[in-house]
C-alpha cells in the first residue's frame, strides 16, 4: 500500500537515536502539531540529511509520509530553513532553555497556525538579531505564556508602584501575602516586555543580574500556571553564561 505523502513546516524539539544509524525526532509541525517522524540513514558517514542538522530549535521544510500508525511519521526530504549553528554561547544557551519550555509546553497533535507562525517569526528574528536583543526572548516567553492561556492581567501604570502577584497573574498595589510576587521597580519592566513586542525590547537597560532576577519570576510563572512544568535543566546553564 502507497502511504500518503505531505509537505509541511517542522521546528525541531527532541532528537533520539534509533537502531545504529538513524533518528527519531519530535518535531512541532505547521500542518499537524506535534509528531513524531523517523529519520532513517542520517547518521551513516555518507548520509545526504546529516544528524548534525537536526538541532532543537532547528526550522525545516519538509517532505513526509505517513507512517502505518498515527504515531510515527517519515521524512523523505527537507531543506533548512536558514538558522544553521550558532557560535553565540548565550544564543545557545537561550534556545537550549525555550526548547525546553516549548517542549514542556506544547502537546497538541493537531495543526494550530497561528502558535506556529508566532514560534517561527521569533526564531528567525532571533537568529538574525545581532544587537541587544537579549531582552527579546523575555517578551517573547510573555507572551507565549498569553497563547496557551494565562496571560498577566497588568492594569496599573507608573504612578504608584506596584507589585505583580504571579499566583493571581496579575499587577496590585497590595503586597501578596506570599512569596511569588515581583517587587518594583522589576515588577515595571515585566510589565514592559509583557506589553511589548520582543523587537521593540532592546531599549531596556539590563545587566545580567536583573536580566537574571527577571528570567527566575518569568519561570516561576509558567512552574505556577502550567500543571506538570517542574523544573528546568537547562536554566541553570543560561544563568552561569549570563552571568
Amino acid at each position: 500500500m502507497m502511504l500518503a505523502t505531505y509537505k509541511t513546516r517542522a521546528i525541531i524539539f527532541r532528537t533520539i537515536k534509533y537502531g545504529d544509524t538513524s533518528l527519531i525526532a519530535q518535531m512541532y509541525t505547521l500542518e499537524r502539531g506535534m509528531q513524531s517522524y523517523m529519520l532513517r540513514g542520517v547518521r551513516k558517514k555518507n548520509a545526504k540529511m546529516k544528524a548534525g542538522l537536526f538541532q532543537p530549535l532547528q526550522l525545516l521544510d519538509m517532505l513526509c509520509s505517513e507512517g502505518k500508525s498515527n504515531d510515527l511519521h517519515y521524512v523523505k526530504d527537507l531543506v533548512p530553513l536558514g538558522l544553521g549553528n550558532s557560535e553565540d554561547l548565550m544564543k545557545n544557551a537561550v534556545r537550549m532553555l525555550l526548547n525546553e519550555i516549548l517542549m514542556k509546553c506544547i502537546r497538541e497533535s493537531e495543526s494550530n497556525e497561528s502558535m506556529f507562525l508566532f514560534i517561527e517569526e521569533f526564531l528567525m528574528w532571533y537568529a538574525q538579531c545581532t544587537v541587544s536583543c537579549h531582552n527579546g526572548y523575555l517578551s517573547f516567553l510573555l507572551e507565549f505564556a498569553k497563547r496557551i492561556g494565562f496571560a498577566p492581567d497588568l492594569r496599573h501604570t507608573e504612578e504608584k508602584p506596584y507589585f505583580i502577584d504571579l499566583y493571581e497573574g496579575c499587577s496590585t498595589l497590595e503586597r501578596p501575602n506570599h512569596k511569588a510576587f515581583i517587587t518594583p521597580p522589576q515588577s515595571s519592566t515585566f510589565a514592559y516586555l509583557a506589553r511589548h513586542h520582543y523587537s521593540e525590547c532592546a531599549t531596556i537597560r539590563m545587566n545580567g543580574n536583573s536580566r537574571s532576577a527577571l528570567l527566575n519570576d518569568i519561570v516561576d510563572y509558567f512552574t505556577i500556571h502550567v500543571p506538570g512544568f517542574g523544573k528546568l535543566k537547562s536554566l541553570d546553564v543560561l544563568q552561569a553564561v549570563m552571568l
